[in-house]
């Protein structure tokens, strides 16, 4: 089982099980965490990507990459996008960004997973990251945007792309109060 957790190791943030191990494996064999892209295979899918724009996604410490937002930006026309286009299961999947600084910005609104999705993503590459990355504005958007198509689609996905910990942890409240 694999456990992520918050920077004091003490509260769970998610858990994985890794199906198919056994102690016995060669450890020069790759394992499989997760699989290579998300299969969103459906009728009327919509993805949400919120996709951290503080001033930290400006770091350059990726390798091969401009900055830190550069890198999401890539892998996710990549490894997302153009794997969904290629295996085909992206026919009928609608895609929304979410850009998290100070505040949430809605940036694609459902978009056809398709070839210019690739390109909006690219124009959207170059906008600068700046400010703080405050969660819950982010979270409280992309919540607004699956209960307003929860109706209208088979499924529902929420990709959270960020760095850090939350800028907002001590200056915001959740509605639940934590």
């Amino acid at each position: 089982v694999v456990f992520v957790t918050d920077e004091t190791s003490r509260h769970e943030v998610t858990s994985w099980r890794i199906d198919g191990q056994d102690d016995d494996d060669d450890d020069d064999e790759e394992d499989a965490v997760a699989p290579p892209e998300v299969k969103l295979a459906g009728s009327q899918c919509h993805a949400v990507l919120i996709i951290d724009h503080s001033g930290s996604m400006r770091n350059d410490d990726v390798p091969g990459y401009n900055s830190r937002a550069h890198a999401v930006y890539e892998c996710l026309k990549r490894d997302f996008v153009a794997e969904q286009i290629k295996s085909g299961t992206g026919t009928d999947v609608v895609v929304s960004v979410i850009a998290m600084s100070t505040t949430a910005t809605l940036l694609l609104h459902k978009k056809p997973l398709n070839k210019s999705l690739i390109d909006d993503l690219q124009r959207l590459s170059t906008r600068r990251p700046r400010y703080h990355g405050n969660y819950i504005p982010a979270l409280d958007k992309a919540l607004e945007i699956m209960k307003a198509d929860a109706a209208n689609t088979s499924g529902l996905l929420l990709l959270f792309f960020s760095d850090g910990a939350p800028s907002d942890q001590h200056d915001m409240q959740c509605t639940h109060g934590i």
